[in-house]
């Protein structure tokens, strides 16, 4: 092989393994940091807010049916950071008409997250759904 050609080689290795080294010294500093600052994020959150309180939107969404159709009845959800609630008001402390007044706005409230059958209440049309819901248990104003 021509000494070119090796003497390239090695300059080429010794520069990658000195890289390496320069990048993982800065990853090493910035994974160092990055812990600290998520304790000192939780910290804050336990300031703000009681372990027993969710902050939460409250939202309405149209009852579909069975057959994909949607109806002309509207059910309110819980909408938690990035996942949507079906509140469950037969299992719930509180009533349709408690929620409903704080329809597209926020709401703090002691919750329960549940899986199992959403229409199991008297009044409602049997539609065989199940999943996760929401049973709220106070309102906090």
């Amino acid at each position: 092989m021509n000494n070119n050609i090796k003497n390239a080689i090695k300059i080429g290795a010794l520069l990658g393994l000195n890289g390496m080294f320069v990048f993982g010294l800065g990853c090493t500093k910035k994974e160092a940091e990055v812990p600290q600052l998520q304790e000192e994020q939780v910290d804050m959150k336990k300031t703000k807010t009681p372990s027993n309180q969710t902050h939460c939107q409250v939202v309405e969404k149209i009852f579909v049916g069975k057959d994909g159709e949607p109806t002309k009845q509207n059910e309110l959800y819980l909408r938690c950071s990035v996942q949507d609630y079906f509140i469950k008001f037969c299992e719930s402390e509180v009533s349709n008409k408690d929620v409903a007044g704080y329809l597209d706005g926020g709401i703090t409230v002691e919750m329960e997250v549940r899986d199992g059958a959403w229409d199991t209440c008297d009044g409602l049309p049997i539609q065989s759904r199940v999943g996760t819901y929401v049973v709220i248990k106070k309102i906090f104003k």
